[in-house]
């Protein structure tokens, strides 16, 4: 279970997403995305584990990449911590993929048809 404060930095982060000041870079990982705030790096990572239940991993990084914290949270019907960790990773890969500005050449495309 999260504690507060790292709910209200997943709160902050999201806020900070989509309303644009804050960029996610994507990785090697498909299902990870990066972002730089300050002197440090924070990370979300989805992934499944080897039953197929999938999980995200939040973590807070030194710019040497030492941990500093990191939590997860598992998909269950009831857990409200995977809610906010999945409104956060759905951020990230929509601001990492460019996914507003794909959407506006959709429609700027089909405008023309």
């Amino acid at each position: 279970m999260m504690l507060e404060t790292q709910k209200k930095l997943i709160e902050k982060l999201i806020g900070k997403t989509e309303e644009g000041s804050l960029g996610w870079d994507k990785t090697a990982n498909s299902g990870m995305f990066l972002a730089s705030v300050g002197e440090f790096i924070v990370s979300v990572r989805k992934e499944n584990d080897f039953f197929g239940k999938p999980s995200i991993e939040f973590k807070i990084l030194k710019a040497i990449g030492e941990v500093v914290d990191n939590f997860s949270a598992d998909k269950t019907s009831e857990n409200e911590d995977w809610k906010l960790l999945e409104e956060l990773f759905n951020s990230a890969r929509r601001k990492a993929s460019f996914a507003d500005e794909v959407i506006d050449t959709i429609f700027k495309e089909l405008e023309s048809l």
